[in-house]
């Protein structure tokens, strides 16, 4: 099974106080990033940027044994004291954040574009899932990052929100 981009990119503000901007840019791999910036001292938290409507389509009654999401983000900085680092990743079912977190907390992320995965082919992020819980617009991903400022403007970027799942049907 392949990744596959989700139709439709956004942010909400369950989380963190720092906004996203250009949020459409997650539907694809193309070097166009999806940004949230800090010019604070200190530490401050991004609001949830996802990836939903995945364009799925597998038996309602499939059962989901493992999902895997990618993430292609950067940091503008990678440094001791200016850095970006996971806050949160977690599902969307039925519009609702759902599923237990698999953040690299302790991990920055580089300063050139990398692609970080979470979840594997038999993890299923705490939840059960079938078919008909992912082959909806209402089924997605979200990150919500961590900047350290300690000078500057630090920026978390991500080009693109990619998901895979493992079933039986």
């Amino acid at each position: 099974r392949e990744y596959v981009n989700p139709v439709i990119g956004g942010a909400i503000n369950d989380v963190g106080t720092l906004e996203w901007f250009g949020t459409d840019f997650v539907v694809t791999i193309d070097g166009q990033f999806a940004e949230s910036s800090s010019g604070s001292t200190g530490t401050s938290m991004t609001k949830r940027l996802y990836g939903r409507d995945f364009g799925i389509n597998i038996p309602a009654t499939a059962e989901i044994c493992g999902i895997e999401a990618e993430i292609v983000r950067k940091a503008s900085a990678s440094t001791p004291s200016n850095y970006v680092t996971d806050a949160d990743v977690r599902l969307y079912v039925n519009y609702m954040v759902a599923g237990t977190n698999q953040a690299n907390a302790g991990i920055k992320w580089p300063a050139t574009t990398g692609t970080a995965t979470y979840g594997s082919n038999s993890n299923s992020w705490g939840l059960t899932l079938t078919g008909a819980d992912v082959s909806t617009d209402a089924f997605g991903v979200g990150i919500s990052a961590s900047i350290a400022r300690a000078s500057g403007t630090v920026t978390a970027s991500v080009d693109a929100i990619r998901v895979r799942l493992h079933y039986y049907e």
